[in-house]
């Protein structure tokens, strides 16, 4: 099964950090669709968080072009990036926006959504060429 949103059609995910709403997204994923494929890039893990052994994982810096050519990024539909949670809200939302712009140079056609925590970092996400953004903190605050 695949999902289909506006005439698209996303059958590959590429997850960029880990933290508790990226672990929720593919679980929901995995679990309502069958032959989608998942792969997770982070750099705080030591191994796979999953036993779903369908969910790639790749420990990198998502920011590198080898770690993103490792990740099939040329084959993914839809990018997530979550913000690291463990650097603060300004050094986090720098990380990924350059990752946004690695990924966007590598595949400019490739549907991106990333969780930025600062309202001045959003005009450089949608620069950057974010599709869509997420801001965790005005929802967190609401």
């Amino acid at each position: 099964m695949l999902i289909t949103s506006q005439q698209q059609t996303f059958k590959n995910f590429l997850f960029i950090g880990w933290n508790g709403r990226t672990k929720m997204v593919i679980e929901i994923l995995s679990g309502l669709f069958e032959g989608i494929d998942i792969t997770l890039i982070d750099e705080t893990l030591e191994n796979t968080p999953f036993e779903n052994e369908n969910i790639k994982f790749i420990k990198g810096v998502p920011m590198y072009d080898g770690t993103l050519l490792e990740a099939n990024i040329e084959n993914k539909d839809v990018v997530i990036i979550t913000a690291d949670q463990y650097q603060n809200e300004q050094n986090a939302d720098k990380k990924s926006i350059i990752s946004l712009l690695s990924i966007k140079g590598m595949k400019p056609s490739v549907y991106t959504i990333v969780e930025i925590q600062t309202s001045e970092q959003v005009n450089n996400a949608k620069r950057a060429g974010a599709n869509e953004i997420i801001r965790s903190s005005k929802i967190a605050s609401d």
